[in-house]
């Protein structure tokens, strides 16, 4: 996105949850890919006044090699763009720079060949002011054609001046195109503009470089402008300031620039950093190239506005991609075959005999239908229409198939464990097996809400930052990924160890599932919650090596888990003689193996992965959790002690203070203790709630 050398404007993109302004329902536009590229030189500004006297200043600026130009530049941004996206070729190529390499020739016919693109693909350039690279994207939103926007720049300036210090070389791209095009990582949702013509910054043709007239002229006419289109864009997407989890605002004069962040009314925290202590302002390319940074950065769900001065005002508002229902998804899953085999083998059965199972096998389809059927109601706010298709033939199945072969097999091998699992739990009797069954199942249950919904917004994420080459914020993403599924099953684990009792007997204990079966099934449940947090921070880390296209590592390593689990099986069960507590604590043990075996893989590939942030964090885990298991301990012992032959509502009721208590003491002491992944959560909530009132 661009800004005009010669006046003054805003431009805005807002990332949130909602269909495209100005486009029908049942068809999505937005942005498919975008990527950014930086010449790997950089200018110390120190320099320039070690050199001349004068002029310089902090930090460095990006600077092209000698055999770069804005269109050599483009054609990096392009490729890295069109990488992340192999199967949705770009129909439209628009190119904006005030640093053209050619006049009168084209120059996106340049980058056009260096992408090989086919004949029959248009291709054209955007004007030669900063504003025309916004004017492309804006354009870009409101078509139909899958369109590559190019935008580059090369800034210099006079010897000691501002812009020779305060510039920057990069370039930007972003395709843009419908949901038919392939998954859309923002779309449209509104926008505002603004346009008055006054002289702040010109170049007249054969100048090389711009003048600039008083700088305070120019902020009282780009603060007014940049205001009305903020608010006019805010008003079209229906949203308010502090809806916005992210807010971009560029512009080549810095003194409006700032005088805007400050009459936004945005909390300061959620400014983005512009970039300008170690890039520069890139020109035409600088909008683009920070909204690919956030788009990068930024979790699913999360509003980024993007603003930029230059000739008027510009704002557009994009949804990001949503991924709350699909994250939640499983927990629905878990929560239909609980509830709703209970509540069939009930009615099946009241004293749950053997007829009751048929409830249960029946509870097990209630839950999947439910994980898919909780979809589709936010599919259809997005514009989708389920409907029943079966072209096993279409290529884009055939390449589905081929991609999740691998993943299947990792993940099938979970349930082959738990096939040896009732083998060995067979030969220990008739109750090992149901035991076993209950206790896996209410495990799965914190699985499904934190590691698996973790994995699901990770994949995406991680692997727009493969795509790209972005390996620092890769690095960083996963870490966090990790640590955030660290954060929320090590006090699930704490919890349900403790009251394995109480919780088993709410969901279970009724007609001739007594006090024994709950005894033993909570036996089993204590030492599968030994490997939650593995269990959990293995969805995201799996999802890691999918992203970087190493789909086979997690397949073998699985193998591995299957041989390692007959033998601990073994080992637990025939030699210990720990019965089915052996076969629980086995499945536990194997699933954090896998995790340290990937987790030492996936280090040596990226060299580091944050050790020192995860085990730190891993310390204050253990000592806010210390506080959750004593409350647990407490309300067990004082509130629980005779959950055998407690009433069940007073029974149920006790379990939710004393969970209510532990839960809160936690993430108090979490806080406390500078978590920032917590302060990250409680912020995520507190916007949800403020979006829904």
């Amino acid at each position: 996105m661009g800004r005009d050398l010669r006046s003054a404007g805003t431009i805005g993109a807002v990332l949130g949850d909602g269909p495209p302004s100005g486009t029908e329902k049942d068809v999505m536009q937005g942005i498919l890919s975008a990527a950014g590229y930086v010449p790997y030189r950089r200018l110390d500004r120190s320099a320039i006044a070690e050199t001349f006297g004068s002029g310089g200043g902090r930090g460095t600026r990006a600077v092209a090699g000698y055999d770069e130009d804005t269109t050599t530049l483009g054609v990096e941004a392009a490729r890295l763009a069109l990488r992340a996206v192999p199967d949705t070729p770009a129909q439209v190529l628009w190119f904006s720079t005030v640093a053209p390499a050619y006049l009168d020739k084209t120059n996106a016919t340049t980058i056009h060949a260096a992408l090989r693109l086919d004949t029959d693909v248009v291709a054209a350039d955007f004007g030669g002011a900063i504003r025309s690279g916004v004017a492309a994207l804006g354009t870009a939103l409101h078509t139909t054609t899958p369109t590559l926007v190019v935008t580059a720049d090369i800034r210099d300036g006079l010897p000691t001046s501002a812009d020779e210090s305060a510039g920057g070389d990069a370039a930007a791209a972003i395709l843009v195109g419908p949901d038919s095009a392939g998954p859309l990582i923002a779309t449209l949702v509104g926008e505002g503009h603004t346009t008055e013509e006054f002289i702040d910054r010109w170049r007249v043709p054969g100048e090389r470089r711009s003048k600039v007239w008083e700088e305070r002229f120019g902020e009282t006419k780009y603060v007014p402008l940049g205001e009305q289109a903020w608010n006019t864009a805010l008003k079209d997407a229906e949203l308010s300031p502090d809806q916005l989890d992210r807010v971009i605002v560029t512009g080549s004069h810095g003194r409006a620039v700032r005088a805007l962040i400050a009459r936004l009314g945005v909390d300061k925290a959620r400014v983005v950093d512009d970039l300008s202590g170690s890039v520069g302002f890139t020109g035409a390319a600088h909008p683009g190239l920070l909204l690919t940074t956030a788009l990068e950065t930024a979790a699913p769900g999360q509003t980024i506005a993007l603003v930029s001065l230059a000739a008027g005002a510009d704002v557009l508002l994009n949804a990001k991609s949503v991924f709350g229902m699909p994250a939640m998804a499983s927990s629905f899953f878990n929560i239909g075959s609980i509830v709703g085999g209970v509540v069939l083998g009930y009615w099946i059965e009241p004293h749950f005999g053997p007829r009751a199972l048929l409830g249960r096998a029946v509870g097990t389809l209630i839950g999947g239908a439910l994980q898919l059927a909780v979809q589709l109601p936010s599919l259809a706010r997005l514009g989708y229409r389920f409907r029943p298709d079966f072209q096993w033939r279409d290529a884009g199945v055939s390449a589905i198939l081929a991609l999740m072969g691998p993943s299947v097999i990792a993940a099938s091998t979970t349930q082959v464990n738990v096939l040896v699992n009732s083998v060995f739990a067979s030969k220990l009797g008739d109750g090992p097996t149901f035991w076993l069954t209950v206790a896996f199942r209410l495990m799965q249950l914190p699985l499904g809400i934190f590691g698996v919904a973790l994995g699901t917004v990770a994949l995406p994420l991680l692997a727009r930052m493969a795509a790209t080459g972005n390996t620092a914020g890769f690095r960083s993403e996963l870490a966090r990924g990790m640590r955030l599924a660290f954060l929320m099953t090590i006090p699930a684990s704490v919890g349900l160890m403790v009251l394995a009792e109480p919780i088993i007997s709410v969901l279970y204990q009724h007609g001739r599932f007594g006090a024994h079966e709950t005894a033993e099934s909570a036996g089993a449940l204590r030492f599968y919650a030994i490997g939650l947090c593995g269990y959990a921070a293995l969805k995201v880390l799996v999802n890691a090596f999918y992203a970087l296209d190493r789909r086979k590592t997690p397949m073998v390593v699985s193998f591995l888990a299957v041989g390692l689990n007959l033998l601990l099986n073994w080992i637990f069960t025939l030699q210990l003689g720990w019965g089915h507590r052996g076969l629980a604590f086995s499945t536990a043990c194997v699933a954090t193996s896998n995790f340290l075996i990937l987790y030492v893989l996936m280090r040596r590939q990226l060299g580091t992965l944050e050790s020192r942030a995860m085990l730190s964090l891993l310390g204050k885990i253990a000592v806010a959790s210390s506080l959750l298991l004593g409350i647990s301990w407490a309300g067990g012992h004082f509130l629980l002690a005779d959950w055998a032959v407690q009433a069940f509502w007073p029974k149920l009721l006790s379990l939710m203070l004393v969970i209510a208590a532990g839960a809160g003491a936690f993430f108090f002491a979490a806080s406390a203790l500078g978590i920032g992944e917590v302060h990250d959560i409680t912020r995520a909530v507190r916007r949800r709630l403020q979006r829904r009132a």
